[in-house]
């Protein structure tokens, strides 16, 4: 199983079974096994996964989110069938006036995508405003304003 599609599996059972608050394993028509699981304690949910294609290569997915009274914090990690680790952690502040994202990316050969999402709310609708710097330093801003949707 290539690797981007033993993460892809390992990630789509994590966010499955985290709907469902129990373990659950799975068999593909070649042979290929997944397993997922997900645990909750207070504001924190917790959800794992691994992933075994018929050849033997596994890949491992992990994930955490705590919910804050001002927002929350993420972090999670994929190891692939090689190896090579990737990274992710993010921290949502929401104020009276909208919310703010941060958030970075550590790939497995040392690179650092980072970003920070704002959103302002208005009277009239809302404004997001999101900046990505990739590993080698370059940054591309953009941004989007809705009007207030009727009730």
């Amino acid at each position: 199983m290539h690797r981007t599609k033993a993460s892809s599996l390992v990630l789509a059972l994590v966010f499955a079974v985290a709907y469902t608050q129990a373990q659950q394993t799975v068999t593909g028509p070649r042979g290929g096994k997944a397993t997922g699981s997900v645990s909750t304690k207070g504001n924190t949910a917790a959800a794992s996964g691994t992933a075994t294609s018929a050849s033997g290569n596994t890949a491992s997915a992990q994930g955490t989110v705590t919910k804050t009274r001002t927002g929350a914090t993420e972090s999670g990690f994929v190891t692939g069938p090689k190896g090579g680790t990737t990274t992710a952690s993010g921290v949502t502040t929401k104020t009276s006036t909208g919310s703010t994202t941060t958030g970075s990316v550590n790939g497995p050969n040392g690179g650092t995508t980072s970003g920070t999402a704002t959103t302002t709310k208005t009277a009239t609708g809302a404004t997001t405003t999101a900046t990505v710097r990739g590993p080698r330093g370059q940054s591309k801003t953009g941004s989007v304003s809705y009007p207030t949707q009727p009730k």
